[in-house]
C-alpha cells in the first residue's frame, strides 16, 4: 500500500503519504471485490487489481 499511497499523494497526518485500506484503494480504481475482504483469496484479487488499475494509469 505503500505505493498506493506515493501514487494518491495525499499528505498524511505525521509525515509522508496517508496509506489506504485494500478495500477503500480497490473501489476507488473500480476493481470488482470479488468474496470477503481479509480473506486470501480476495485480498489477492482486490491486490491484483489494484496494481493492473495503477499499470494502466489509475483512476486518478
Amino acid at each position: 500500500m505503500k505505493l498506493y499511497a506515493e501514487y494518491r499523494g495525499e499528505p498524511g497526518k505525521y509525515h509522508g503519504y496517508k496509506w489506504h485500506k485494500l478495500v477503500d484503494a480497490a473501489a476507488h480504481e473500480g476493481v470488482v471485490i470479488e468474496g470477503k475482504a481479509h480473506r486470501a483469496l480476495a485480498d489477492c484479487k482486490m491486490t491484483l487489481g489494484v496494481i493492473k488499475a495503477l499499470a494502466q494509469g489509475g483512476a486518478k
